[in-house]
C-alpha cells in the first residue's frame, strides 16, 4: 500500500504534547516536498489514507494503480485531516469534492480519484508510467522546472495580479540564465539542447 494513515496505538499513547510535535513534524515534511524545487510524484498502490493521503497531496504528482484507494476517514475517529488535509485538499480538488471526502470520511477508488483531480492518471504499470514521465520532464531545463514550480507555489494562493508579478519576475529571471539562451538557440538551430544542472 502507498500509506494507510498514522498507527492510532502509538497515538494513542501519546500525551498532548508529543502529539503537537509528531502533527508539526509531519507538517513540516509535507511543506518541504510541496515546496522543493524539483518534481515529486507519488506512485500511489493501495491505500492512501488519512495522513497517507496528505502527504501525497503535498506531491506536485500523483499517478496511482486500478486498485488504489483514498480518504480522510479522520472524522469518524473523531479527529480532523491535521497534516495539511483540510488545507491542500480543498485547493487541488476545490471545496466540494474537499468537503465530501473530509465530512463523510467516505474511501474512494481510483476512477473517483481521477474525476475529482485528486490524481493526475491511472496506470496499469506504475513504474513504467512513472519512469517516462521523468524522463520527459528530465530532458526540460531543471532551473526552469524549479521556476515554474515557485512561481505556482508563492502565486497560487495570492489574487492574480499579485501571482502574476510574482511570475514576471521569475520569467524575466530566466532569461539571465544559460538555459534559457541554451534552449532558444536550440530550438532555432534544430538540435536538443543541453541544459546546466541546478546548482
Amino acid at each position: 500500500m502507498f500509506c494507510a494513515g498514522a498507527d492510532l496505538k502509538e497515538r494513542a499513547l501519546m500525551d498532548d504534547s508529543e502529539t503537537i510535535k509528531t502533527v508539526d513534524s509531519y507538517k513540516m515534511l509535507f511543506n518541504k516536498i510541496d515546496n522543493v524545487l524539483c518534481p515529486s510524484i507519488a506512485l500511489i498502490h493501495g491505500y492512501a489514507l488519512g495522513g497517507g493521503c496528505e502527504l501525497l497531496l503535498s506531491c506536485h504528482l500523483r499517478i496511482c494503480s486500478d486498485s488504489a484507494k483514498f480518504g480522510q476517514p479522520e472524522v469518524g475517529l473523531g479527529l480532523i485531516a491535521g497534516f495539511g488535509g483540510t488545507q491542500r485538499l480543498p485547493r487541488l480538488i476545490g471545496k466540494g469534492a474537499a468537503f465530501k471526502m473530509l465530512l463523510s470520511g467516505e474511501i474512494i477508488d481510483s476512477n473517483e480519484a481521477l474525476r475529482i483531480g485528486l490524481v493526475d492518471k491511472i496506470a496499469e504499470n506504475l513504474d513504467e508510467e512513472v519512469h517516462l514521465l521523468s524522463l520527459k520532464i528530465s530532458h526540460n531545463s531543471p532551473k526552469a522546472i524549479a521556476k515554474t514550480l515557485e512561481s505556482v507555489n508563492r502565486g497560487v494562493e495570492l489574487c492574480l495580479e499579485e501571482a502574476l508579478l510574482i511570475e514576471s519576475d521569475l520569467f524575466s529571471k530566466t532569461f539571465e540564465d544559460y538555459d534559457s539562451k541554451e534552449g532558444m538557440d536550440a530550438f532555432i538551430n534544430k538540435r536538443k539542447p543541453t541544459f546546466k544542472d541546478i546548482k
